[in-house]
C-alpha cells in the first residue's frame, strides 16, 4: 500500500485550481463542523443520561434544584395541593406498544408558584370512558401533601404542529402544549419544567397511574453515528480533492519521442 502511494505521488504533481480548491476548503470545514458537532451533543445527551441515573438520589427543594447548572432530572419534594378541577390528558403516548394518554395536574406550591405535574400513563379506553368514570380515575385530594419527582421539559413532537389547548371542558385532550399554552389555559404564570412523579409516594392519597419514566432523548450513540458519517464523509471529500488534484507529470519531449532509446 506504502509502495504504490509512493508510486502515485512520485508520478503525478500537485497542480490545485482556485475554484475546486476553495470549495473543498469550504465543504471540508462544514463536514468537520458537523461532525464535531454531533460529538458535543453525545457529550450532552451522556450527561442527561448520566444525570437520570443519578436522579435516584435525595429529593431536594425546587429552589435549590433550580440553582444548578443543568436541572433536568433532578428529583424535588414540592408541598401544596393539586388543582384537581383543572386536568390535562397529553394524547398519543405510547407505552409497550400501547396508545395511551399521560395525565398532567397543575400543582400549587405554599409559596404560590404553580407547576405542571405529570401523574403518570393510563390506557386510551379511559378517553372514551363515560365522563364520571374518567373523572371518577382522574380524581385526586385537593387538601395540601408533599410530593416527590423528577424535573424535565415538556414533551416535544418531532414534527412541530400548531396545537392550541381546546376550549372545552376539563379535563381536556391535548397535543403537545407548550407552558405559554398552559398558562393563557390555567390564566397563571407557571415555573416552566413539568415535574414526572415518582412512582413510589409517601402520601397515600397520590393515585398510581403507570410511571416507569426513561429519558426521552435521543442515545449518545446514535450522535457518534451520525459523527462518524460526517467525518467519513470528510474523509472521502479529501481523497478526491487529492486524486484530482495531483495530476501527471507530463512527460520530457525527447522520451516521447524516443521512447524505446536506451539510456547510456
Amino acid at each position: 500500500m506504502r509502495d504504490l502511494f509512493s508510486k502515485f505521488i512520485t508520478s503525478r504533481r500537485f497542480q490545485p485550481s482556485l475554484l475546486p480548491s476553495l470549495a473543498y476548503i469550504v465543504l471540508l470545514a462544514l463536514l468537520l463542523s458537523l461532525g464535531q458537532w454531533q460529538l458535543e451533543r453525545a457529550e450532552e445527551k451522556t450527561g442527561l443520561f448520566s444525570a437520570f441515573a443519578s436522579g435516584d438520589t435525595q429529593a431536594i427543594d425546587l429552589k435549590n434544584a433550580l440553582r444548578q447548572s443543568e436541572p433536568r432530572y433532578q428529583r424535588i419534594k414540592l408541598s401544596g395541593h393539586f388543582v384537581s378541577e383543572q386536568q390535562y390528558l397529553l394524547d398519543n403516548i405510547v407505552r409497550k406498544g400501547q396508545i395511551g394518554l399521560q395525565v398532567m395536574t397543575p400543582f400549587k406550591k405554599d409559596d404560590g408558584k404553580t407547576l405542571i405535574v405529570n401523574r403518570g400513563w393510563i390506557p386510551l379506553a379511559l378517553r372514551h370512558a363515560p365522563a364520571s368514570e374518567l373523572n371518577q380515575a382522574l380524581n385526586i385530594s385537593s387538601q395540601k401533601m408533599t410530593v416527590s419527582g423528577r424535573l424535565d421539559k415538556l414533551l416535544r413532537p418531532g414534527l412541530q404542529l400548531d396545537t392550541q389547548i381546546p376550549d372545552t371542558l376539563y379535563p381536556k385532550i391535548v397535543q403537545f402544549p407548550t407552558f405559554e399554552q398552559f398558562e393563557a389555559d390555567l390564566g397563571t404564570q407557571l415555573v416552566p419544567w413539568q415535574i414526572l412523579l415518582d412512582a413510589e409516594q409517601e402520601n397515600p392519597l397520590v393515585k398510581g397511574f403507570v410511571r416507569e419514566w426513561t429519558p426521552h432523548e435521543m442515545g449518545p450513540e446514535r450522535h457518534i453515528g451520525y459523527a462518524v458519517q460526517w467525518f467519513a464523509l470528510a474523509l472521502t471529500l479529501s481523497i478526491i480533492y487529492i486524486v484530482l488534484t495531483f495530476k501527471p507529470r507530463p512527460v520530457p519531449e525527447a522520451e516521447s519521442k524516443n521512447p524505446d532509446k536506451p539510456t547510456i
